[in-house]
């Protein structure tokens, strides 16, 4: 009786040792979230713990939104240099709805804007929608990874329409959980709008209001 007492608990000890893991095939890291550092070691996918992979033609590409309200433009990007990361463009419609899906999930407001990586092009400074400055000219990715124009979601046909004094140089992206009504305009999440590089023009708007930023980086597998 004694010997099978004994090798029942060495069985049980063995079994609870082994490290079954986590499904390697993900490209998902499950511990998500809105804030804090970016580094924490690196996951089975070649991200850090808490980013999310997306498979590029150039590549694994890393994305975390991070969270911070107000932050103007220029602290953001400084922000994901900190993390080794720049500001993220958006490659595809996958990669906003993910974004979109995620801010509105982990940070502190459900509904608000992010900075990401796209400015106006000099070409196209100060100028609205023409034939050369177009939808698809008027802004550039400025990761230096992202490429094409399939991840521009505009809000409406008018964007971006480089209004309020032709400075409108950024990309503000929307995030709710769904579709919102904002001063009679239909917000779908993932819109983006051109705007000035300054968070504090959403003060009187706060459903609209700079509630984080995108960074992204290279994956490391």
């Amino acid at each position: 009786m004694f010997r099978k007492v004994t090798v029942v608990l060495l069985y049980l000890i063995v079994v609870n040792a082994v490290d079954f893991g986590s499904d390697s095939s993900s490209c998902e890291d499950s511990h998500e979230g809105g804030g804090g550092g970016g580094n924490g070691g690196n996951s089975r996918n070649g991200c850090p713990r808490g980013w999310r992979r997306f498979n590029r033609d150039s590549g694994g590409w890393c994305l975390k939104v991070f969270a911070r309200t107000n932050i103007e433009y220029t602290d953001a990007a400084s922000a994901c240099s900190n993390v080794d990361a720049v500001l993220s463009g958006i490659q595809n419609s996958e990669e906003k709805d993910y974004l979109a899906r995620s801010a509105s999930s982990n940070l502190a407001s459900s509904t608000g804007s992010l900075w990401i990586g796209a400015k106006r092009t000099a070409a196209c400074a100060r100028s609205k929608l023409t034939a050369t400055c177009s939808k698809t000219t008027s802004f550039y990715w400025t990761d230096g990874v992202t490429t094409g124009t399939a991840g521009f979601s505009w809000l409406d046909g008018s964007q971006p329409d480089n209004a309020l004094g032709g400075n409108q140089d950024c990309l503000s992206f929307f995030f709710a959980p769904s579709n919102t009504v904002i001063a009679r305009v239909n917000w779908f999440p993932g819109a983006m709008d051109d705007i000035n590089c300054d968070a504090s023009q959403f003060n009187s708007i706060p459903q609209r209001r700079i509630q984080g930023y995108v960074c992204g980086k290279a994956a490391t597998s």
